[in-house]
């Protein structure tokens, strides 16, 4: 596979996220000056195109064939198991981890109770459960991990547990958004697949929307709890070492398929242009949309 230097995929995607965020201002800016109030409904179609379309535009590029490559089939069904259990026992640590940095540095940005809505529940489940998960896994697992390996199998997951941390620009989550992203290479670089880590994402991003109500106050209390953290913690350990150990086993014997990698880079040039190009035709296709479908 031809290597893309490390330091070019970390500014093709840093130049990605920028682009993404300063389209959303620039499109909310011209909806204001039409006079078109911004709700939710016009949130998700602006985010979610502004994901999709780079999105697709990685597919292309880097030649990532989603039939092949993001298949329910590209892993056993019973790895789904072991993979929903790292998740599973994944969530009491991250909960923790936020509330105590919260507590830290006197900042809460948890939702308080009572403030649940399905309006908005349903933005968040489309949103970050099904389409942040995709263009994450797409960006820091199928491009950026893949070219890394070169620097080291151990140094890549570091670095892209870092950068996706880091990418979330939001302190309170960088602890365990690190030792995740850490988690989808890993669980990606023995799977082959990005189905896998995909699957982990969505799955993980769900519970996180798991609303703070008089109904759910026994979850987030046992979750909360040190000693559910520490036995989960500790299990979780286990059961991806055994895992790992009998993932080796049935690699012998062929029950998980090799493949090549998924991610094909075709050149270096032109990066900051393609951006520009790919966001500018986003920017004037949504607002014609918005301002086609939505009365002033």
């Amino acid at each position: 596979m031809k290597i893309i230097n490390a330091n070019l995929t970390l500014k093709f995607l840093l130049l990605m996220y920028l682009a993404i965020e300063l389209s959303q201002i620039l499109v909310f800016m011209l909806l204001a000056m039409v006079n078109i109030n911004i709700n939710n409904g016009i949130m998700l179609f602006t985010q979610s195109l502004l994901l999709i379309l780079p999105t697709l535009y990685l597919f292309k590029k880097y030649k990532i064939d989603w039939r092949k490559d993001l298949s329910w089939s590209k892993i056993p069904y019973y790895q789904y198991f072991y993979l929903a259990i790292f998740v599973i026992l994944f969530q009491p640590f991250a909960y923790k981890s936020v509330t105590l940095i919260e507590n830290i540095l006197n900042i809460h940005t948890s939702p308080e109770n009572g403030s649940f809505s399905y309006g908005f529940f349903v933005y968040a489940l489309i949103f970050v459960g099904l389409l942040s998960p995709l263009y994450e896994e797409v960006w820091y697992r199928g491009v950026l991990f893949e070219n890394t390996k070169h620097m080291g199998v151990r140094t890549a997951i570091i670095w892209n547990g870092l950068i996706f941390g880091l990418i979330h620009f939001d302190i309170t989550a960088l602890v365990y958004t690190f030792l995740f992203g850490m988690l989808c290479c890993y669980v990606v670089h023995k799977t082959k697949s990005l189905i896998s880590s995909l699957f982990m994402h969505v799955l993980y991003n769900c519970l996180q929307l798991i609303p703070k109500k008089t109904s759910t106050e026994s979850y987030f209390q046992f979750i909360n709890n040190y000693t559910t953290i520490l036995f989960c913690t500790l299990l979780l350990v286990l059961i991806i070492y055994l895992w790992n150990t009998n993932f080796n086993k049935n690699k012998k014997d062929n029950s998980i398929k090799e493949y090549n990698d998924f991610v094909k880079p075709t050149n270096k040039k032109t990066i900051l242009k393609e951006i520009i190009n790919i966001y500018s035709i986003t920017i004037v296709i949504l607002f014609i949309l918005i301002n086609f479908f939505i009365p002033n």
